[in-house]
């Protein structure tokens, strides 16, 4: 009984106390396909990637039913970055949903205007709200009733203490009037946040925890391989800095069974827990200590083998450019792209699991070879038709004969002019399992064996080459087949024969895959990639600097008569596929074992 009048006592507390609109609550998942679009539009290419913000708290005043909840001193406030723009993962401050949803463009097109360096924090919003204004003069009217509707949210001055009324006077003057107001007076409290405006000191705390965090033992790069999924839910941290007084601690023995106090001891962690994710999920506030966990493993990144045990380069290595979006200009001869060929070579014959699939795609393509034939009784042709001739003639002689007579014949048919080159992932992340039954790399070479089966039957012209990278001086292209080369036992074996690599520097290969098929003579050039993930590298290369390197290699490929396509079998594709690629030149394979099966069909038509 009292566990249930406890209950209903904290239902009843909680609700008079948040001043939230539930009924008017607009999430950023639900809206942020479309946020992004309309930035774009707005904005051009330079438009901040917009992420989540985690729950902070702030000194401001409680009101009585507040403290009783202990409610009204976390916010989630809204802070930029350099490239990121940190919202709410959810809004219900306003009482209408439309504005709520208005609030996440209201704050795209501000931090857009934001001063690069931060001043003053009521001076710098004033001051981005007129550029905004400016720049947006379409926003006004939205802008306006955000405003009005903000300033119905917020506490009544009348009701405040003095100093603190001041505060919020200045602050109200400040959103009606932008640019009006130089100075905050000072007060006991902090004012309550306000929502029309931008938090600096956010970014700047994270950007120093960043640093702080690169030195400890257990940091790692956010580009490694097989990182865990992160969890949706956002939490609140701190940082503090361990205790290092010794002596007596004491305590009440009841705190032992709390999750959620920390007690700061002068050792770098506890004995390891299996339940780490668990026991994360039951924390109010996650409290980082300054002195980094102790180390579980060596830190280390991929080693090139020996010259004796790696593939067998067959150039000195080509240089070619990257882009780099933040200048919005090429690095040239950024890129050192190598050439190789496998030095261990696998079966060369075709597994026996492939061999039904093989006899089917090729009985299939073979119907796509060119059929060539004899068209008869052509006014124009190659050659003269003798039958047609001798009618002709039978004709005119009994008088019948009219017109220009139709006495020739071509030698014709249909011709699939088409040169295809398939570029196939083989970065580290290849070597993840599909289940028990076999890696993703053994999908890919499967794949690969039946899609040489189909062009062989088909008759199409086609190469077939692997890449991977260990930053920008080593991008590796593994050549398994190239144009002039037939399809035989030695390219099985190149086949059968692949390992992983190392990295995903997708813009380098994409480039070099161009060069190769540009070259070529036919009328038709496609360049198929297949991968499992996005562009990464030990480097920069990640994140939008790799994908904006991808894209720009995209539309270098098609200003050049190629064709890219990509196939891919990651199941979080998102928005970036359709972003990089177009909405139309990429497939997503949700189960990876069909990929041998369905990659043939890219090329039927």
């Amino acid at each position: 009984m009292e566990e249930w009048v406890g209950q209903k006592w904290h239902h009843f507390i909680t609700r008079k106390a948040d001043h939230s609109h539930p009924e008017a609550e607009v999430r950023l998942a639900d809206i942020s396909k479309r946020l992004h679009t309309l930035l774009r539009a707005l904005t051009g290419n330079e438009v901040l990637d917009i992420q989540p913000s985690p729950e902070t708290w702030f000194y401001v005043r409680q009101t009585s039913t507040q403290k009783l909840a202990g409610l009204g001193r976390h916010y989630t406030p809204v802070w930029r970055s350099h490239h990121r723009l940190y919202v709410p993962e959810k809004v219900a401050f306003l009482p209408d949903a439309r504005l709520n949803e208005s609030l996440y463009l209201w704050w795209a097109l501000l931090a857009s205007q934001m001063p690069p360096d931060w001043q003053n924090w009521l001076v710098d919003n004033q001051t981005a709200t007129l550029r905004t204004l400016q720049a947006y003069p379409g926003i006004r009217t939205t802008w306006h009733n955000l405003t009005q509707a903000v300033i119905r949210e917020r506490p009544d001055p009348d009701a405040l203490p003095a100093d603190e009324a001041a505060q919020e006077r200045a602050i109200l003057q400040a959103l009606l009037d932008p640019g009006s107001v130089s100075a905050l007076p000072p007060a006991r409290f902090a004012p309550v946040p306000v929502h029309l405006w931008l938090y600096p000191q956010f970014a700047e705390q994270t950007a120093a925890a960043r640093d702080a965090s690169e030195d400890e033992p257990g940091h790692r790069q956010p580009s490694e391989e097989n990182q865990p999924q992160a969890n949706a839910q956002r939490k609140r941290a701190e940082r503090t800095d361990a205790g290092k007084k010794d002596g007596l601690l004491l305590f009440r023995l009841e705190s032992l069974l709390s999750w959620a106090e920390m007690t700061k001891v002068d050792r770098s962690q506890d004995d390891s827990e299996e339940d780490d994710s668990a026991v994360a999920d039951d924390l109010d506030v996650i409290t980082l200590s300054k002195k980094g966990t102790a180390s579980k493993g060596l830190k280390l990144s991929l080693d090139l083998p020996a010259e004796a045990e790696d593939d067998i380069p067959l150039d000195e290595g080509l240089r070619l450019p990257e882009w780099d979006f933040k200048r919005q200009a090429y690095r040239q001869d950024y890129c050192r792209v190598l050439t190789l060929t496998p030095r261990h070579l696998g079966d060369e014959h075709l597994p026996e699991h492939l061999q039904k699939d093989a006899q089917k795609v090729r009985r299939h393509f073979q119907e796509l070879r060119p059929v060539r034939y004899w068209q008869k009784r052509l006014r124009e042709g190659d050659e003269i038709d003798l039958g047609a001739w001798l009618d002709f003639q039978t004709a005119r002689q009994h008088g019948h004969a009219d017109g220009e007579p139709a006495v020739f014949s071509s030698f014709s048919g249909q011709l699939r002019d088409l040169n295809c080159l398939v570029l196939a992932d083989l970065s580290l992340s290849t070597d993840a399992w599909l289940g028990n039954r076999c890696t993703v790399l053994d999908v890919i070479r499967d794949s690969l064996l039946l899609f040489s089966e189909a062009l062989t039957a088909s008759g199409d012209t086609f190469a077939l080459y692997g890449f991977s990278s260990r930053r920008n001086n080593h991008v590796r292209i593994t050549e398994l087949k190239s144009f002039t080369e037939t399809y035989n036992d030695a390219v099985r074996a190149r086949i059968n024969g692949l390992k992983p690599g190392y990295y995903t520097r997708m813009g380098a290969a994409i480039r070099r895959a161009t060069q190769l098929l540009s070259k070529r003579p036919a009328h038709q050039k496609l360049l198929l990639l297949i991968t499992d993930g996005k562009p990464n590298d030990l480097d920069q290369y990640e994140g939008r600097y790799g994908a904006e390197d991808t894209r720009m290699a995209v539309r270098e490929a098609r200003m050049q008569g190629v064709v890219p396509f990509c196939v891919t079998i990651d199941k979080e594709v998102g928005d970036y596929l359709p972003w990089l690629f177009g909405s139309q030149h990429y497939c997503l394979i949700s189960n990876p074992h069909q990929l041998p099966a369905r990659l043939p069909d890219s090329t039927r038509n």
